[in-house]
């Protein structure tokens, strides 16, 4: 039969005490031990990250920490491991205080009998794998297995609280769902819950390791995103959630496939910039999220509300590169307009010459040739320069003039008419 292993982490800064334990583990029948010893707690954090140990073994009293605040420590460098208190005290408290701070059990060191420890370790292995499936499951939203209401305002409260010591910001993003009544109500609640699974799954693969989601309840998501407290960062981040939602969402309903037409709208609170604590954020970024969800939806913004939303902002920018462009093209522009004013007369002439030539059926290929290339030079430019109603006429006289010359055309002189017409009008406006 093959022995069942075990992987210890014993930290003990008394060398007699720690060879009693491992001579004790290693006399347990049909078990073996695979023992990492330390005596300090600074020793202790290299060596989780370094190594996957099942237990750990702890003496309450080292020379870099003391009681229960040591469970305390060891227990938040590792939360996934269980912990064993090894204590030689005979104080009736210890006990109690150590299952307080973190510790699943704990033996004094007068009872160290080879059956009672390896009896122990073994309780509390299973005993910590079943707390945290309880755990897990309190704190996870049992529908898209996103962190819960409680769990996710949890981290918050932690993550405000690092910040107020100088130890990171980030974003927090409160999202509401736009258009969801509608899906429950066209396709039921289980196309519902179909649209909810995928919003949840969407955003928990864009967050990093450090970032949180949540479900507050309903169609409320939460974002707690490390390291985007301030606006450029947020913007590429919470910009790639926003657009991740974008993205099509499909539901079963008895008439096959349809189309869930949801869209999110996003409220961002920055920590430290906008606020430290959990209601003033809370409240900001809500705030934010029913400024979004009321005047422009399938959006974000960043801050209190009062500010234009994200995609306005970007609109106005670009509207004001925009007229910038058009005031530097007209500024250019406006000798060369003055230019071709001037020398429309020239045009003119040579437009009542044709129309003169043409009434008389004497218009060669020469003429109807010339008079078109005017026609195409007066389209192009007219345009260039604003002056639409002359390029629509001369566009409209060079369309007509394609190809050979046909006489029997009436409608050739007519138009060549009105493009002479018009020409004077823009030289008339000048004056």
């Amino acid at each position: 039969m093959a022995q069942k292993t075990t992987n210890v982490l014993l930290v003990e800064d008394d060398k007699i005490a720690a060879a009693l334990i491992i001579a004790n583990l290693t006399a347990a029948p049909d078990r073996h031990f695979e023992i990492v010893t330390c005596m300090s707690l600074a020793e202790v954090g290299p060596l989780l990250q370094n190594d996957s140990f099942q237990i750990v073994l702890l003496d309450l009293n080292l020379p870099d920490s003391q009681g229960a605040e040591t469970v305390r420590r060891i227990a938040a460098k590792a939360r996934a491991i269980p912990i064993v208190v090894l204590t030689g005290s005979q104080d009736d408290l210890v006990g109690p205080e150590c299952i307080a701070a973190g510790a699943q059990d704990f033996l004094a060191k007068s009872e160290l009998a080879s059956a009672r420890l390896v009896s122990m370790i073994d309780f509390a292995m299973v005993r910590h794998v079943r707390v945290a499936e309880v755990e897990r499951v309190a704190l996870t939203d049992e529908l898209t297995g996103l962190l819960n209401r409680r769990a996710i305002l949890g981290e918050l409260d932690v993550a405000a609280a690092r910040a107020r010591r100088g130890m990171g910001g980030f974003a927090l993003a409160m999202i509401d769902l736009d258009g969801f009544k509608q899906v429950n109500d066209s396709y039921g609640h289980a196309a519902g819950d179909e649209v909810l699974v995928e919003v949840a799954a969407r955003l928990q693969a864009l967050c990093r390791t450090n970032d949180h989601s949540g479900r507050l309840g309903g169609d409320e998501f939460v974002l707690i995103l490390d390291g985007a407290e301030h606006e450029p960062q947020a913007n590429i981040v919470i910009g790639r959630h926003l657009e991740a939602l974008r993205r099509p969402i499909f539901v079963q309903t008895q008439d096959g496939p349809r189309r869930a037409e949801v869209t999110a709208s996003f409220g961002v609170a920055l920590c430290p910039e906008h606020a430290t604590t959990v209601e003033e954020l809370t409240e900001i970024a809500d705030r934010a999220m029913y400024h979004v969800k009321n005047h422009a939806k399938n959006d974000f913004l960043i801050g209190p509300p009062g500010a234009e939303t994200v995609a306005a902002r970007a609109r106005e920018s670009q509207a004001a590169k925009e007229d910038l462009e058009q005031a530097r093209r007209e500024a250019m522009l406006a000798p060369l307009r003055v230019e071709f004013i001037a020398r429309l007369d020239d045009r003119v002439a040579a437009l009542e010459a044709f129309v003169h030539v043409y009434d008389a059926d004497q218009a060669d290929s020469d003429v109807w040739v010339s008079t078109r290339r005017h026609a195409h030079s007066l389209a192009g430019i007219a345009s260039v320069f604003g002056f639409e109603a002359l390029g629509a006429h001369a566009a409209s006289l060079e369309e007509i003039m394609q190809g050979d010359l046909v006489p029997a055309r009436p409608e050739v002189a007519a138009r060549a008419a009105m493009l002479v017409a018009t020409c004077r009008e823009v030289i008339a406006a000048k004056d």
